[in-house]
C-alpha cells in the first residue's frame, strides 16, 4: 500500500528537503536489504556516514547559536 508523499516524507524544522532519500520499498522492507551491495543500502550507508562526519560541526554551530540567543538551525 502506498501512502501520500506528505506522510512518507515528513521533515522536521531542522531538515532540508534535499536530505530526503527516496527508497522504493514499503514500511516493512525499508530496512531490509538483500546484501550490502543493494542500491538502497549503499545510498543509506553513504548518507549515514556523511551525517556522522558532519555531526561535530553541526553540533558546534547549533550550540554557538544557542549561547548567543539565536534560534537553532
Amino acid at each position: 500500500m502506498m501512502v501520500p508523499k506528505v506522510s512518507a516524507t515528513y521533515a522536521s524544522i531542522n531538515e532540508k528537503k534535499y536530505d530526503q532519500l527516496p527508497i522504493n520499498a514499503d514500511h516493512s522492507n525499508i530496512v531490509k536489504f538483500s546484501d550490502s551491495s543493494h542500491d538502497d543500502y549503499v545510498i543509506i550507508q553513504s548518507r549515514i556516514r556523511q551525517c556522522v562526519k558532519d555531526a561535530p560541526t553541526v553540533i558546534q554551530e547549533r550550540f554557538a547559536g544557542h549561547k548567543k540567543g539565536k534560534e537553532p538551525c
